[in-house]
């Protein structure tokens, strides 16, 4: 009874205690380089541990991959895909291409001029279908541009046009995509 309503951790504990695993949600940005700020808190002790069925097949995957299809075909379409991508948005007026071309893989930054990256990623996102995220440092948006992408970029490109042209609150917003609970059976 005694230790209901008092501390059941010594006090500093948290500041005491040392990362041994970092994952994506111990940052409180999404960039997760080692200079980014961790949770004060013990969300920074959030991590994850390998998912021994996922490794299995991630490998099997990835053996398949180079047995019929061909690293350097999967590297080249790859690099082909995300060049293409960033021509496209380069021609759009007021987007920018802040990835440098010149030693670019496969992901692909940018931004909008005048959007912030936060909303203009869930603007695209109610547009169309993208493998984005945002890089808040930069306050930009990043595309994962991989070789199993189709190359539907047209209706990318519209999107992308549409939120350049105008800004966040000029823009005709669209409603968020509706996502129904599916009921068990």
């Amino acid at each position: 009874a005694g230790a209901v309503g008092r501390r059941l951790r010594p006090h500093g504990a948290l500041d005491r205690a040392r990362l041994t695993f970092a994952g994506w949600f111990s940052y409180e940005e999404g960039d997760a380089l080692p200079d980014s700020p961790l949770f004060a808190d013990a969300r920074r002790f959030e991590s994850s541990n390998y998912h021994r069925p996922s490794v299995v097949g991630l490998a099997r995957s990835c053996s398949w991959l180079s047995m019929y299809v061909g690293l350097d075909w999967v590297y080249r379409r790859g690099a082909t895909l995300a060049r293409r991508a960033a021509d496209l948005l380069a021609a759009i007026p007021g987007v920018e291409v802040v990835t440098p071309l010149e030693r670019m893989g496969s992901l692909v930054s940018f931004r909008i001029a005048g959007w912030p990256a936060e909303v203009a990623l869930e603007e695209l996102g109610r547009r169309v279908f993208v493998i984005a995220r945002t890089i808040p440092r930069l306050d930009a948006l990043r595309l994962s541009v991989a070789f199993f992408n189709q190359a539907s970029t047209a209706r990318g490109r519209r999107s992308n046009t549409e939120l350049a042209a105008s800004g966040p609150d000029a823009v005709r917003r669209r409603p968020p995509i509706l996502v129904l609970p599916v009921e068990p059976t």
